[in-house]
């Protein structure tokens, strides 16, 4: 069930715990990403969802579901480490995550496809066709709210800030970034 219409899907098998944020039933949730039913579930709640790199958090293959990106990161610098007795989980410090998320911009690039391999996005079904990509690739992705639909629907709609490996920390500063500058994330549905 869709958090503000239930005539509408909760978009995908973690939709229950973005329903949850949505609702502020609770801070913070996981679910799973595959072929992004996080990442999509967060978009259509004006929720935060960020699955890690692969390995990132030992024994999971989750992501984390939550209100603003600044909790994203805060969620990771407590579950993210080594674990030997986790033979993907990655060597990196987790209190580079507890560093703020400001930073300067001047000279960064960010791309916006309008066409992915050719393709048109501009579908639903095209789009799915991009999202089932860094799932499978392991990659992190940070799903943000990205305002809402035309008048009369009025259903949030999220964007997808994607990097490469291990980049973690940068995807969240993007992310926090446009959080900040947006808004969106503070607003609610007409």
């Amino acid at each position: 069930m869709n958090a503000l219409d239930p005539r509408l899907s909760a978009g995908g098998s973690s939709g229950g715990a973005a329903v949850a944020l949505a609702r502020h039933m609770l801070p913070v949730a996981d679910g799973s990403d595959m072929m992004g039913s996080l990442r999509n579930p967060a978009g259509w709640k004006n929720v935060v969802g960020f699955p890690p790199t692969q390995g990132l958090v030992p024994y999971s293959a989750c992501g984390r579901g939550l209100r603003p990106v600044a909790d994203t990161a805060y969620l990771l610098s407590v579950q993210a480490g080594y674990d030997a007795r986790a033979p993907l989980s990655l060597d990196v410090d987790p209190i580079q995550f507890r560093q703020g998320l400001s930073r300067d911009y001047k000279g960064a690039r960010i791309g916006w496809p309008k066409e992915f391999m050719g393709k048109a996005m501009d579908t639903y079904h095209r789009w799915m066709e991009v999202v089932i990509g860094p799932t499978l690739a392991g990659v992190p992705v940070a799903a943000v709210p990205a305002g809402f639909g035309p008048k009369g629907w009025g259903q949030p709609m999220g964007l997808q800030i994607i990097g490469p490996r291990r980049a973690e920390f940068a995807v969240l500063q993007i992310a926090h970034s446009y959080e900040q500058a947006s808004g969106f994330r503070k607003s609610r549905p007409r």
